[in-house]
């Protein structure tokens, strides 16, 4: 990627699943890479063992359902740099239920971690990434896009999701802003492991799509040929 080494992102959700995935990935490329998330246990070396020691990067731990971390994270990177050319928004959670019974916290939660951080996040950070108009990228859901049995909560966070990423796309598209949605299918990630589990299932990572797969999509969504023309995007399971 030509002059990659000015190039600046921001990951939320960065220390695990897709996230990680994608700070990996830019790093790889010489993409100087803010990564937040909640706790970082073993990602500096894991960088310099995949990566190597020539490489950018900063750790900001940030609890996406608190004002005042989200805010501290806003100014860190503010101190950091004047402009962003990507952003990331890679972090979520999940919690099945019915919607007869489920209680309405797991919903206020998701709510907060799935809508309102990436909304907020969006919001503050948009002078940077008009700055250099840059990208900025939700990483969504099928549940996004469709809802079944026992995700209604989750489902509802994602649709919801996909309006603010709509409704900012035709706002800001035409300063030159890319704003990219990324539906991935069912993918090998902790979040993954976790619905196996409340499901009752035995995990198998082989059943599900590798998150550098995802992450190498969305990476060149933002740095290659298809940065100029792609706005959703859908993955889906290559077959196995």
């Amino acid at each position: 990627m030509a002059d990659s080494q000015r190039k600046i992102a921001l990951i939320t959700g960065a220390t695990s699943g897709i996230g990680k995935a994608c700070a990996l990935n830019l790093l790889s490329k010489g993409v100087e890479v803010i990564l937040t998330g909640r706790r970082f246990n073993g990602i500096k070396k894991e960088i310099v063992k995949k990566i190597g020691k020539k490489v950018t990067f900063h750790l900001i731990p940030a609890d996406l359902t608190s004002d005042n971390d989200l805010n501290k994270l806003v100014q860190k990177v503010g101190t950091i740099t004047s402009q962003l050319d990507i952003l990331i928004h890679s972090a979520g959670i999940i919690q099945l239920g019915k919607i007869e019974d489920s209680d309405i916290t797991f919903l206020d939660k998701l709510y907060a971690v799935n809508l309102r951080a990436p909304y907020l996040l969006t919001q503050k950070l948009l002078p940077l990434v008009i700055h250099s108009k840059g990208s900025i990228v939700f990483i969504n859901s099928t549940a996004g896009l469709n809802s079944w049995g026992n995700v209604g909560q989750y489902a509802a966070t994602k649709h919801a999701l996909t309006a603010v990423a709509k409704s900012l796309r035709a706002e800001v598209s035409s300063r030159g802003i890319k704003i990219i949605t990324v539906y991935p299918g069912a993918t090998d990630t902790p979040m993954q492991k976790h619905i196996q589990e409340m499901e009752g299932n035995s995990y198998d990572p082989s059943l599900f799509m590798p998150a550098d797969e995802v992450a190498h999509i969305v990476v060149d969504s933002v740095t290659g040929i298809a940065h100029s023309v792609t706005t959703d995007i859908v993955i889906k399971p290559l077959a196995r």
